[in-house]
């Protein structure tokens, strides 16, 4: 039976970006439950859901709450990770260089018309010309492009833009432009706060934001 070498390089850089993110969670424990998820996720076909993803790891007859328990806001820090992530980015653009960053609306399918952020949507894979309804969770995702300017993009914030009908418990009703301004200028203050103020923004987006407001509101730089 042939076997493919194996590149040792590969799993140096993903260790060495992995241990990267250990200063943002307070318990080892977590922090090890985080990147076994993150394992089985690359491991995972299909749905990527908690109960998918313990599948590759072996963790099938057993119980999995803990696994869930990750995701609580105590536990799993996102906008520290997020700022973490930023500052990974950054190590790779030069001050001087202009920072392309697109936004953009999204929505998630849901099951429940109970969780927080959910509402009646036209469904985005109904036909054009017999637009139906679906429950859905929409937010604000934001990406960057990676230094070799490719197609592809590394998300780096995610922000919920939840309608006026939505249930809301947390979190403010946002619509996509207003979502597009706290995004904006949460990436003005990290960079600040990492010593790139004078770092510039070039924000990529579409229809939805291009509205007086979003342009009276735009943050310097």
């Amino acid at each position: 039976m042939s076997r493919i070498a194996q590149d040792p390089r590969l799993l140096t850089a993903w260790k060495e970006r992995v241990t990267f993110f250990r200063p943002v969670f307070r318990q080892q424990r977590v922090f090890h439950r985080v990147v076994a998820l993150r394992v089985g996720d690359v491991l995972t076909l299909g749905r990527h859901t908690v109960t998918r993803l313990l599948i590759p790891l072996g963790w099938v007859d057993r119980d999995g709450s803990a696994w869930y328990r990750v995701f609580r806001k105590k536990r799993f820090p996102y906008a520290r990770l997020a700022f973490r992530f930023l500052e990974a980015v950054l190590e790779h653009v030069p001050e001087d260089q202009v920072r392309v960053v697109a936004g953009d609306g999204t929505t998630t399918p849901r099951s429940s018309a109970k969780m927080e952020g959910v509402s009646w949507l036209p469904d985005p894979k109904s036909a054009p010309f017999q637009r139906g309804l679906r429950l859905l969770q929409r937010g604000f995702h934001w990406w960057t492009p990676p230094e070799e300017g490719d197609t592809r993009a590394l998300p780096l914030l995610f922000l919920p833009a939840f309608t006026p009908k939505a249930v809301r418990e947390k979190h403010p009703m946002r619509s996509e432009g207003w979502a597009a301004q706290v995004a904006l200028r949460a990436l003005r203050w990290a960079l600040k706060l990492l010593g790139r103020g004078r770092q510039r923004i070039l924000f990529v987006g579409d229809g939805h934001d291009d509205h007086q407001d979003l342009w009276k509101r735009l943050p310097e730089g």
